[in-house]
């Protein structure tokens, strides 16, 4: 039963992990593709997926570490921090801190509720991208992890999960 929900769990993974790259490249040739909470299901199956790896880790006697995971996947994973980093900077700098808003009809970039300055259609289109953008590179991040620690266990904690017998 453990290697058909592993297996479950990795498949969600990758595929959430594909479709949140997807739309990480989608970020960076269209400016229509919707606020955050148009995807905050991506927020909620890291949260769900993440809860579910450790308590099986739990459930196995192992603890969730870096040194858990797969030597192959830590390259990429601290490349992906990295990126996500990068993405948070620039978020900043280009957002001042703020987040591009609908007030009353105009276009606005708020911090906390204070009036930083209007923006145009445009700007308000491209502030949003960018931090949806910023959000696709956590997202990255998360279900690939997670995907290198179900792997891990997969590989390591379970012995012969490789193995299939059909019938």
């Amino acid at each position: 039963m453990l290697r058909v929900v592993v297996t479950a769990l990795l498949a969600f993974s990758i595929i959430a992990l594909l479709l949140a790259s997807a739309l990480h490249v989608a970020t960076f040739f269209s400016t229509h593709l919707g606020g955050i909470p148009r995807y905050f299901g991506f927020h909620f199956g890291v949260i769900a997926l993440w809860i579910l790896a450790v308590m099986i880790y739990r459930a196995k006697g192992e603890t969730i570490r870096p040194n858990a995971l797969p030597q192959w996947s830590r390259a990429p994973l601290y490349f992906l921090f990295g990126y996500f980093v990068f993405n948070m900077i620039f978020l900043f700098v280009v957002l001042h801190g703020g987040g591009a808003e609908v007030v009353n009809g105009s276009y606005q970039l708020l911090e906390h509720g204070k009036l930083i300055g209007y923006l145009t259609e445009n700007e308000y289109y491209r502030d949003i991208t960018i931090e949806l953008r910023f959000f696709s590179s956590g997202w990255m991040i998360a279900y690939a992890a997670t995907a290198a620690y179900l792997l891990h266990l997969r590989e390591v904690v379970t012995p012969g999960f490789r193995e299939v017998h059909l019938g």
